[in-house]
């Protein structure tokens, strides 16, 4: 039963016209009965059409009825005015336009009655929801007139519920109107953007010293100018009193799943960095998902112009993106190459070399056949690099911005490109002064340190390689000029030579383009930003989808709607981080042990009370505010969603550092944030983490791990924890066989490695024994793919800044672990002392086995039998902790978040510790 209606009275009412020509078309709000009155004198009190008008001209455009309007009124103040919109419809024959029968030509429109003043501000006829679309529905009344009528519909449709008897249309007068209508365009018609605000932001503010105390900073709303559009202006004529259409925006992307409170920094109230790639996010999936076209130019929407099932209207976007960041990365790739192919400055040395050191030398003509046949191979590969080179089309105008920033295919080929204009210069001269670019450190743009720090290593050795290849080119060049072959071979020589000299030309000013690219590489920079910002805004029709989707609506060709968060209770989580600790701890223990060589059942509760805790605090659940708009929901709760973006780090959004592509990659979820990308879970479709339902699907469907905090700790543990245990060496617990050692007893294991000082300093433990290995290297956090114990501390990482080579590792493995592993061969020592972070092993393996006389193979064997004896300790779950968080510095990072939370207590959530304690206590009694 609902709450009786009050009653709605015509002041309450504005009216707005079907007629498109009419300016009560275009009104968001509509006008109240006063102001058409006014406007309707306004037109009668207009001068008459100049004399030389033509005299029919009016009556064809009319229909030719030149006696239309003689039997209106004079007089505005008589009880039937037909410019009273409340008095005109005493038969129910429909309600005209006082403005479009006092045009010149008359028009037809007929009224739509609104109410937008009062306690219905926000209802539309008979539909129910919070935001600005609603539908128009049919409720049976016996007023006379259509305003009438559509006033009780009103009352009606707030009332009683059980005796409504609402359909999918409303009549006024007698005209069937069967469209959604937008009352009220989304946001009032503001556009939103970066740097836009609302009046109040919830930030850091100081709270100034009371009597006896200092001043101090916390979190709370602070005061300020609201700001919107695409000029950051004050809130324009058609804005609602005291809006938040900041934080409105905000709470709807964290309904729909693309706006994470708990990942960055992010600000209820301001357009931010986070919101910006949210909105970005959302697009992507409006036109890759919904199939919303886009369109290079901003579209306007009329009010009153949105049709249910009908609006297609193209959102401010483009199809696909590619970064600044994205084209460097690839060049730097083609310009050191890597496992897979040879990069341009190597196969440019091996040429110069091969030109200086053997065809200039070559005694004969055998050996210069020979020697020119390894040239014509190097030239033939460089030749095929230029012509492979990523992103040529950057480099058609390489003094201009890459602007729109998208794919595209070149229209020259390399050969054919204009070396630099004369007279442009890049920005920066060197390396040096093009890392200390203001753009990489601009606060408002979120940039990450660890993106700066590894992006400016990798770009501190393109350039390199760069300029060393335009040296070994420019060198190679000269002496080929120089050149005089034995006579007998001048014919075989000349094609040859032509040729590479054509290659090693078109090479030069290749790379000579892209080496002002890269010193010049911050005003793109400054361009894509300012162009992600412009197509992150929420243009009219992105809002009008928004606004759809989260009332519940179907869009695009296919009429699909959109997933929602399920709003959640403090019942529908543990309730706090003590209990949900209690559970994850029961869960561990109360499922079957592990057996020696099977697949695993469970995992240490203390590790897991660390893997689960580092990713949600042990909860489920967070509350909606400070998002939350309306009053009602702030105790609102919502399933904890953590974005992992498309950074050249995964982490926070970081415009300045994107890799290109998607803006988001995955998504993770619930108390574990198991990440998803594209697979079915509970028979839901995921798509970078979020479920997708079908076209014309009439309920959501959620995954289960995503509303019930029981099965989203299980789902985590089974489906991401347990598989990367089983894939790896499976090596359970080493400290129960130790001395005092207990099973899974991971504090007083890990706690060990403080006692003795091998944890090393900083975020990833330098000067350690847990050392980051790479593909092709060993010591650098960036690289890390898996890591190993350096007891003996051959390696520089472990060593640290001053520290020695342990002889007495043996007894320390045998202590630790209960392990002895084989003496070590002293050339895969000197090897592992080389391994700086940035040799190769191989290199190092090649020098060392050549100065040994030994088998560089074999070697190379040797060094990886080593690391493979002293992995995955003091247990594979060190390794799974790692691969839970993927590759690279993050994840061996996460090793020092399991050490250091779990081994040394170094946690803010007292719960956490308390839980690990208790456990510890537990495993020892």
């Amino acid at each position: 039963m609902g709450n009786p209606a009050q009653d709605i009275t015509t002041e309450d009412l504005g009216f707005v016209c079907d007629e498109p020509k009419c300016e009560l078309a275009s009104g968001p709000l509509g006008l109240t009965a006063a102001e058409i009155q006014a406007r309707v004198l306004a037109l009668r009190t207009k001068p008459t059409p100049p004399a030389n008008k033509d005299p029919d001209e009016d009556e064809t455009e009319a229909g030719g009825d030149e006696d239309e309007d003689e039997d209106e009124p004079e007089d505005l103040e008589s009880g039937d005015d037909p410019a009273d919109p409340t008095a005109i419809d005493p038969l129910g024959d429909g309600a005209p336009c006082p403005l479009c029968r006092a045009a010149q030509p008359p028009r037809h429109g007929k009224l739509l009655a609104i109410a937008n003043r009062g306690i219905y501000a926000r209802v539309l006829a008979a539909a129910t929801g919070l935001f600005g679309l609603r539908y128009w529905q049919l409720v049976e009344s016996d007023s006379t007139t259509g305003t009438n009528r559509l006033l009780d519909a009103q009352r009606h449709a707030l009332g009683d519920a059980t005796k409504s008897k609402a359909t999918s249309t409303f009549v006024i007068g007698r005209k069937l109107i069967t469209a959604v209508v937008l009352k009220a365009l989304p946001f009032d018609g503001h556009l939103l953007r970066f740097g836009n605000r609302d009046a109040d932001v919830f930030e850091m503010i100081v709270v100034p010293a009371a009597k006896g105390k200092k001043e101090r900073k916390k979190k709370g709303w602070a005061r300020g100018d609201a700001k919107y559009g695409l000029d950051h202006s004050p809130p324009g004529p058609t804005a609602r009193a005291n809006p938040v259409y900041v934080r409105e925006l905000q709470e709807d992307l964290i309904w729909l799943g693309y706006f994470s409170p708990s990942r960055g920094n992010p600000h209820p109230g301001k357009f931010d960095v986070f919101t910006l790639g949210a909105v970005l996010a959302f697009k992507q999936d409006l036109a890759e998902l919904y199939g919303v076209s886009v369109s290079p130019t901003r579209i306007s929407v009329a009010p009153g112009s949105v049709r249910a099932g009908e609006f297609d209207t193209a959102i401010w976007s483009q199809a696909a993106f590619v970064s600044p960041l994205r084209i460097m990365l690839d060049w730097c790739s083609a310009l050191l190459g890597g496992k897979e192919r040879k990069g341009v400055q190597r196969v440019a040395a091996g040429l110069a070399r091969g030109v200086k050191n053997n065809l200039a030398k070559a005694k004969t003509a055998k050996s210069f056949r020979s020697y020119l046949a390894t040239l014509e191979q190097r030239r033939a590969t460089l030749a095929a690099l230029a012509d492979a080179w990523p992103h040529v089309a950057a480099l058609e105008n390489v003094d201009k911005p890459f602007t729109p920033f998208a794919p595209k295919s070149a229209s020259k080929s390399v050969s054919q490109l204009a070396a630099v204009p004369p007279g442009k210069q890049p920005k920066h001269a060197d390396a040096k002064a093009l890392a200390s670019d203001a753009v990489w450190s601009l606060d408002e743009y979120n940039a990450r340190d660890d993106n700066r720090s590894y992006f400016f290593t990798d770009l501190r050795k393109a350039l390199g390689a760069l300029h060393g290849a335009l040296d070994e080119i420019a060198d190679a060049r000269g002496r080929i000029d120089e050149l005089t072959p034995p006579a007998e071979v001048a014919a075989e020589w000349d094609p040859v030579k032509s040729a590479t000299e054509t290659t090693l030309a078109t090479l030069s000013k290749l790379l000579g383009l892209v080496r002002f690219w890269l010193l010049d590489s911050p005003r793109q920079v400054e361009a894509w930003l300012a162009h992600i910002a412009e197509l992150g805004t929420v243009d009219q029709p992105t809002a009008v989808y928004l606004k759809a989707l989260r009332e519940g609506g179907k869009i695009g060709p296919n009429r699909r709607p959109a997933y929602q968060l399920q709003a959640m209770t403090l019942k529908d989580d543990f309730g706090s981080a003590d209990a949900g600790g209690k559970f994850l701890r029961d869960e561990c223990t109360g499922r079957p042990a592990n057996r020696p060589g099977g697949k695993s059942t469970t995992m240490p509760e203390i590790a897991a009370l660390q893997f689960f805790g580092n990713e949600s605090g042990l909860t489920f659940t967070h509350t909606l505010a400070p998002y939350n708009t309306r009053a009602e929901d702030k105790d609102t709760r919502i399933i904890k969603m953590g974005a992992d973006v498309n950074a050249h780090r995964r982490g926070s959004f970081d415009p300045v550092f994107h890799a290109g592509g998607d803006w988001f990659m995955s998504r993770g979820w619930g108390v574990g944030q198991a990440t998803d990308v594209n697979i079915k879970l509970d028979g839901v479709q995921l798509r970078r983490g979020l479920p997708v339902l079908p076209p014309g699907a009439e309920a959501v469907q959620h995954p289960k791990p995503y509303v019930d905090r029981e099965v989203s700790v299980a789902d985590a543990m089974d489906r991401k924890v347990l598989v990367r245990y089983d894939r790896s060496d499976r090596r359970d617990c080493t400290f129960r066989n130790t001395l005092h050692g207990h099973y899974y007893d991971c504090h007083s294991c890990l706690k060990r490695f403080f006692d003795e000082s091998l944890r090393g300093e900083g975020r990833h433990g330098r000067g350690g024994v847990f050392v980051p290995v790479g593909d092709a290297i060993i010591g650098e956090p960036n690289k890390a793919r898996r890591f190993f114990v350096d007891f003996e501390r051959y390696t520089p990482f472990a060593r640290g800044k001053d520290g020695v080579e342990d002889p007495d590792a043996a007894k320390r493995y045998q202590r630790f672990f209960n392990l002895e592993p084989p003496p070590v061969d002293p050339n895969v020592a000197a090897v592992l002392r080389k391994m700086d972070g940035s040799t190769a092993i191989r290199t190092a393996a090649e020098a060392v086995a050549k100065a040994a006389v030994v088998d560089v193979d074999s070697l190379v064997a040797g060094v990886e039998a080593h690391i493979k004896a002293r992995s995955q300790l003091p247990c594979s779950w060190f390794q799974v902790r790692f691969g839970y968080t993927g590759s690279g510095e993050q994840a061996f990072g996460s090793l020092f978040d399991l050490l250091d939370v779990v081994g040394n207590l170094d946690t803010k959530n007292q719960a956490l510790i308390k839980h690990i304690q208790e456990a510890s206590a537990l495993r020892r009694s």
